[in-house]
């Protein structure tokens, strides 16, 4: 008898693989810090076959969560799937295949802000959140965000790391090492996502609803 063992290049290369999303991502907003509008178009790799598994072509993923959880007045999306000589894409590596690659696109897209805006990435967040009182939320992208309170969970989650300390701590390194008395410089990250769970009993899918005797039979394909 023989006995072979795959590696895990051998396995990504012969069955699934995921994360290979090319994206552009525009993000519009006022010189205060307030989003205006956002533009993502993505080249996905579906591989070889069809999978269900793929995001790009599940509309209860990438299509409708990109724009996070935030304000955004207006969103247009565009996603190209492509067939590629490789094993079937999409696969859920670790993490849930439906807000991966959104929630990089949009907190990416958001920090980059921040940068150029001269803000802190935790208060631009706090700026454009969906309100509270503003749920039931309707998205620019046409999905009903049911309920959230996502500014008192950051501010709850910036006042247990010390988030002004933090802040506080890295300015004194990076001054530090500007005067040489160091090579340690400290980097701190800030993310935030919605993820849309129970897809499946939603306006996305519903019943054919097409009338028949008992003894009919149909098949699609």
């Amino acid at each position: 008898p023989v006995k072979w063992v795959e590696d895990r290049i051998e396995n990504l290369t012969s069955t699934s693989f995921a994360r290979d999303y090319h994206m552009t991502t525009e993000i519009a907003a006022t010189k205060e810090g307030k989003v205006t509008g956002l533009r993502v178009h993505v080249l996905a790799d579906h591989g070889a076959f069809d999978a269900c598994a793929d995001p790009s072509k599940w509309p209860a993923g990438f299509f409708n969560i990109v724009t996070g959880s935030y304000d955004f007045p207006t969103a247009h999306l565009a996603v190209d799937g492509v067939y590629t000589n490789k094993a079937p894409g999409g696969v859920a590596y670790r993490c849930s295949f439906r807000v991966t690659e959104a929630a990089y696109c949009i907190e990416r897209a958001m920090d980059i802000l921040a940068q150029k805006l001269g803000m802190d990435p935790a208060e631009l967040r706090l700026k454009n959140f969906i309100k509270p009182e503003q749920f039931p939320y309707h998205s620019a992208l046409g999905w009903e965000y049911d309920s959230g309170d996502y500014h008192t969970a950051m501010r709850k989650m910036m006042e247990t790391v010390d988030y002004a300390g933090l802040r506080k701590q890295q300015a004194d390194k990076r001054a530090a090492f500007q005067r040489g008395e160091t090579r340690e410089i400290m980097g701190l990250g800030v993310s935030f996502f919605t993820e849309i769970v129970g897809a499946g009993p939603s306006k996305n899918c519903d019943i054919l609803g097409i009338a028949m005797f008992d003894s009919c039979e149909i098949r699609l394909h």
